[in-house]
């Protein structure tokens, strides 16, 4: 399991292609044996059986099938993690090996591209590796980033403790400034200031946060954030395009598609396949409502809003805050600018944090199953 993490970001490709047969082993191994299915497990079932479901309509039945399959991949890694996370030490492994895969990420990079160094103009040269997308691992390590708060949260109890995980999150910010995605770019800037400001009225903060992402989502499903976006661009120098790298001009065209088939969507994988551009909506709710209609886009952000509903209970306040906050804040540009609703680091993510409260109850079956 914790090679599947740590190889879900260093080796994507493999890892998805494996992740049926270890959730299988995990599963006939007993793994799964004391787990009780919840609203957030529910949901995430009904997200993929609508996904297949959709191969009925689909305006392309092949990239539906794919990508049907491809969300009962992700899906049933997230569930078997959800099952298997039932104590702190498991939540932590989880969490140091998804740290892990994103070091030996960077360092991969940084061995891929020799020339690599953080030249004066960040946004000048973008490094990655063969055969995996540079925003992927942009996005995926701002994501380990804010994973280090939860490993600060739940694991620190010495100096080595802290120093190691001070390193990490250095090295990690030195991937995502390799890799130059904007997006997470933003997301490790929002991460530094909510780590910052938090502290001023906790449970306040995150419910500004929640807020601010919220109508922050609706401005960019609707088109009313667009224009601000593009003038924002220019803060940056070598990479202003004028259309968000693509994002003005393929934004639209997932807004038409869902409003024409606002229910039922054209299919799972439909949108990609069918517009002129051949790419994602770069979007999740643009993504999922073209593919998958309304019902597909609320069966996706309730399984996130079940999976992180009342995860703050129990624990210190604070700490508690901080640690779900840190990953909303981290993540948020991904999902929102970027094509990472389907991929396995962001639903192994998902897991870990959707266990928090183990950190409280030490062992997640008896006691949880009374906080929900």
């Amino acid at each position: 399991m914790l090679t599947t993490t740590a190889a879900s970001v260093v080796f994507p490709d493999q890892a998805i292609q494996y992740a049926p047969i270890i959730c299988l082993a995990i599963t006939l191994g007993g793994g799964l044996k004391d787990f009780r299915l919840h609203l957030a497990d529910i949901l995430a079932i009904f997200l993929v059986a609508w996904a297949w479901a959709s191969v009925a309509w689909a305006v392309d039945v092949p990239a539906a099938s794919a990508s049907a399959q491809a969300y009962t991949k992700v899906v049933a890694v997230f569930l078997v993690f959800r099952a298997v996370i039932e104590t702190r030490s498991r939540l932590c492994a989880v969490a140091g090996a998804y740290v892990a895969g994103c070091l030996v990420a960077v360092g991969r990079v940084i061995y891929d591209n020799p020339a690599a160094g953080l030249p004066n103009d960040i946004t000048a040269e973008r490094f990655t590796v063969d055969g995996v997308n540079a925003n992927f691992l942009s996005y995926a390590f701002v994501t380990g980033m804010a994973l280090i708060v939860l490993l600060w949260t739940a694991w620190c109890r010495t100096f080595l403790h802290r120093a190691l995980l001070i390193l990490a999150s250095m090295i990690l910010c030195v991937g995502v400034v390799l890799t130059d995605t904007r997006g997470a770019l933003i997301g490790v800037i929002l991460l530094g200031a909510w780590v910052l400001l938090y502290r001023l009225s906790p449970r306040i903060s995150l419910v500004t946060v929640v807020a601010l992402l919220t109508l922050t989502a609706a401005g960019m499903v609707t088109g009313v954030l667009d224009q601000i976006l593009v003038r924002l661009e220019l803060i940056t120098n070598e990479r202003v395009s004028g259309t968000l790298s693509g994002r003005i001009l393929v934004w639209p065209l997932a807004r038409d598609t869902w409003r024409d088939h606002a229910i039922f969507g054209i299919g799972s994988g439909g949108f990609q396949a069918s517009n002129a551009m051949k790419v994602r909506a770069h979007n999740f709710i643009l993504q999922l409502g073209a593919d998958l209609g309304l019902i597909g886009a609320a069966l996706f952000v309730g399984v996130v809003v079940a999976a992180l509903r009342r995860q703050t209970d129990g624990l210190s306040q604070k700490s508690a805050i901080l640690v779900l906050g840190s990953f909303l804040v981290a993540v948020a540009p991904s999902y929102l600018s970027g094509a990472w609703e389907g991929a396995m680091p962001a639903w192994i993510a998902l897991a870990i944090y959707s266990r928090l409260s183990v950190i409280v109850v030490g062992t997640q079956p008896q006691a949880d199953a009374k906080s929900r």
